[in-house]
């Protein structure tokens, strides 16, 4: 039951951003910049990212970081550029340019929106992504 539900939500999740991945694929046809990028590629001026091998940019928007240790409770998250950040699940605003201590489950994986980025999404949870063709767009 635990896994069916953690399962649900990693779907919801996938489907609210849709857009958001459309958005970057029809992007990295066009120019070849990936999808999915190492943080020096977002932020080439910073050089604590040129080391950062746990975390990666989905587009210029969202920061991931990997959690990649067993049963982990705490995790450490370098989020680059003097800007702020937003945590996606919480919409909690997070100082960047520093290094977070943050507790992690195996519910959450640590994702974050930069700030002055807008993310075309799509919230109301559907059963396929051709029932959310006439819903509205959150930004």
């Amino acid at each position: 039951e635990r896994n069916t539900q953690l399962i649900r939500e990693a779907i919801h999740v996938r489907y609210m951003f849709l857009p958001y991945f459309y958005t970057l694929f029809r992007e990295a046809n066009t120019t070849g910049i990936p999808v999915v990028r190492p943080l020096w590629m977002e932020f080439p001026s910073d050089e604590s990212t040129f080391t950062n091998d746990e975390a990666f940019m989905v587009g210029n928007a969202l920061l991931v970081q990997g959690v990649y240790e067993e049963r982990a409770k705490h995790i450490s998250v370098y989020l680059p550029g003097k800007e702020s950040w937003y945590d996606i699940r919480t919409g909690a605003r997070v100082k960047g340019g520093v290094t977070h201590k943050l507790e992690v489950s195996e519910e959450s994986v640590p994702a974050f929106q930069r700030a002055g980025t807008i993310i075309p999404r799509r919230d109301r949870f559907r059963r396929s992504s051709t029932q959310m063709v006439n819903d509205p767009y959150t930004l």
